[in-house]
């Protein structure tokens, strides 16, 4: 990333560097909700869309490992539910529960947003936490707050590497920072995977020469392998067959991005090339409807041992309504909870185990990877093969915790594009915007990267500039796209607009100003 510092080459200096860098940026968001907080109102917080005052509990139950799960809804009119103001909040965001009427702090029960409909908005609490129990039936006003477990996460990742010396793991943290050369690729395909021709078998026949070449490149390394993919060249395409490809040989894959999103690709394109024996881990919430039947919580709910867990929880939620009622016996119930919830954990705990370890694929954001996930219950089992896509996208600190269950580790993504997101413009000046994968190029180049040269997505003379400025001349367009027009489309007529290929508009002067609203800070 251009004006970000690259400097520190040991181990030792980029952990002490980044824990460094990542308390900056903690810091910035922390400091971003303490400015709103102290300067905003409840209204106004509501009108920003980062809270929800006066909602009422109307239900409590029980989710996987024990989670309590406490559904809120406006005040009801008449019989019909209220919907829900406008609202920024959702599944997997990090809130602040605080009894309705006080201030809203960072500093309330802390909760995740489980799911968000028209009319309710479902949290779950700690299970560790006597939980949604001990919350009575007054209004509540929730708060989104900074993030803090992906904070935690990050920092156990960098903190952590030092140890990482024994093993795979270690030879390929080794390898990441220079301390042992890159081993030399396999001298040929393993031969399970070749044709009667001694060809490569693909799965899509469609790969284009650059593709199949990167294909092949990342399954004769033995270590790493850096999949440079510019716009529009099929970087998903090319991760996918090479995930299938190592699949074939028998290898269990864990794929990795950054967002939701780019995870759930991965998973749709996967799907669709035919594969099956994949688990999806993250909030159910946060994943496609499309997809569900692959979350961890569908696997397990579909599993030879879910009749048991389901008995379990529901004596979970008979024990929770009972907790309700006028003139229980608390402390007995509260005891009976505890008994159920450490019966389910340990339930759900071994069919989890089973699931994850007989996928071919396990998918997940990065931070899903973490130690403090589902992929504890495999302890130090490595992965055949770890790829991380979209991973220009992402600090280093995420990559980490999923690059030390790698064997082999592939990376994918360009990094002449988009950086990570920062909000310290100290932090990201000082290197936290360089990503793993630009720090890989500049330390190997050629040996570990292999770049897609063909791109499907704009006219040949759209492409020139950035071929020329960030691809050393090296993309071409695919002959569909190569002189595609918009006069072509049969909707389209040729005017002076519609024409050019390229067509640069100068605004100087049109009082086309940066603009921020009010609701949302978005500028505009």
């Amino acid at each position: 990333m251009a004006g970000a510092d690259m400097s520190p080459t040991s181990c030792a200096a980029l952990v002490e560097l980044h824990l460094q860098l990542l308390e900056l940026e903690r810091q910035a968001e922390l400091a971003q909700t303490r400015d709103l907080l102290s300067a905003l109102s409840v209204r106004q917080l509501c009108e920003r869309g980062v809270c929800l005052a006066r909602l009422e509990p109307t239900e409590r139950r029980s989710a996987l490992y024990g989670r309590c799960l406490l559904v809120l809804r406006q005040p009801s009119v008449g019989r019909q539910p209220a919907p829900l103001p406008s609202h920024t909040l959702t599944p997997g965001d990090i809130v602040s529960v605080t009894e309705a009427g006080r201030p809203p702090t960072e500093a309330g029960r802390q909760a995740v947003v489980w799911r968000v409909s028209a009319a309710e908005l479902t949290l779950a609490l700690s299970e560790d936490a006597e939980s949604a129990e001990e919350l009575d039936d007054r209004p509540v006003t929730v708060l989104k707050v900074a993030n803090d477990i992906t904070y935690r996460r990050l920092r156990a990742a960098m903190e952590g590497l030092e140890t990482l010396v024994a093993g795979p793991a270690g030879l390929l943290r080794a390898t990441l920072f220079g301390e042992t050369a890159l081993e030399p690729p396999m001298p040929r395909l393993p031969p399970q995977l070749l044709d009667s021709e001694g060809q490569l078998q693909l799965v899509n026949t469609n790969l284009d020469a650059s593709q199949r070449q990167a294909v092949e490149f990342v399954l004769r390394q033995k270590r790493l392998a850096i999949i440079h993919g510019p716009p529009g060249t099929g970087k998903t395409t090319t991760v996918v067959e090479t995930i299938l490809q190592h699949v074939r040989l028998g290898q269990r894959v864990l794929a990795c991005a950054p967002s939701n999103t780019a995870v759930d690709n991965l998973l749709e394109r996967l799907w669709a090339a035919g594969a099956t024996r994949m688990v999806r881990l993250g909030h159910p919430a946060r994943i496609q409807d499309s997809l569900q039947g692959f979350s961890l919580d569908a696997r397990v709910a579909g599993s030879d041992g879910s009749a048991v867990v389901r008995e379990v929880r529901r004596e979970m939620d008979d024990t929770l309504r009972q907790l309700r009622a006028p003139g229980g016996q608390a402390g007995a119930l509260r005891a009976q909870l505890r008994r159920l919830r450490a019966e389910q954990r340990e339930r759900e705990q071994g069919v989890t185990t089973d699931i994850l370890r007989r996928a071919a694929v396990v998918l997940a954001t990065l931070t899903a990877a973490s130690d403090d996930g589902p992929l504890k219950l495999l302890g130090g089992e490595l992965f055949d093969l770890v790829v991380i896509d979209e991973c220009s996208q992402s600090v280093e600190a995420a990559c980490w915790i999923a690059a030390r269950r790698a064997e082999k580790l592939l990376l994918a993504g360009d990094h002449c594009q988009l950086p990570p997101t920062i909000v310290s413009q100290e932090a990201a000046r000082r290197g936290l915007a360089v990503s793993l994968m630009e720090r890989q190029v500049e330390l190997h180049g050629d040996q570990a990267v292999r770049m897609l040269c063909t791109q499907y997505r704009m006219h040949e003379l759209i492409q020139q500039w950035p071929s020329e400025r960030l691809y050393g001349g090296r993309l071409e367009a695919a002959p569909a796209v190569r002189r595609h027009r918009l006069p072509q489309l049969a909707t389209v007529e040729e005017t002076m607009e519609s024409g050019p290929t390229l067509l640069l508009v100068d605004t100087a002067g049109c009082r086309l100003d940066e603009v921020q609203t009010d609701e949302a800070g978005s500028r505009g």
